[in-house]
């Protein structure tokens, strides 16, 4: 707790944070500058380029595992880790993220317009019954009503 306390403190007296934290941001980057370019034969701006992306890469395979464990960890709660084994936690990607996962815009819309149909399928199955019901209702003799 002290620690903390300390380094809390220690950001309340520092004007430009960005500077502060600027040295640990460029290392950062060169991990990646070196991973895409290990003999520095690449153009500064080329390198940088690719550094960024392989970064954004390290950060999605970072974000790919927590969704993973996390997963993992709430069906294992409930029982059903065998399955979590089973499925890497990102299997399922919703409509608005088709497009990005290279589905194409008319293949969302058909998942779209499978679901409506689905929904509206149901909902007149649902008054058929109902109309059935009411029709049924209206045969039965009402006792006192007629004489």
């Amino acid at each position: 707790m002290a620690g903390r306390a300390g380094a809390l403190r220690s950001w309340a007296n520092t004007e430009d944070k960005a500077a502060r934290t600027q040295p640990a941001r460029d290392a950062f980057l060169e991990r990646f500058e070196r991973e895409v370019d290990p003999d520095g034969k690449l153009p500064e701006k080329q390198r940088t380029e690719r550094a960024l992306y392989a970064r954004h890469a390290h950060m999605t395979e970072l974000a790919r595992r927590s969704a993973q464990v996390r997963r993992q960890r709430a069906l294992a709660q409930k029982g059903q880790l065998d399955e979590a084994l089973d499925n890497d936690g990102c299997a399922v990607i919703s409509i608005h993220y088709r497009n990005r996962a290279g589905v194409s815009a008319d293949a969302a819309s058909a998942v779209r317009a499978e679901a409506d149909l689905a929904e509206q399928q149901r909902k007149l199955a649902e008054s058929q019954e109902l109309a059935e019901q009411i029709r049924r209702l209206k045969s039965l003799p009402i006792p006192g009503l007629l004489g």
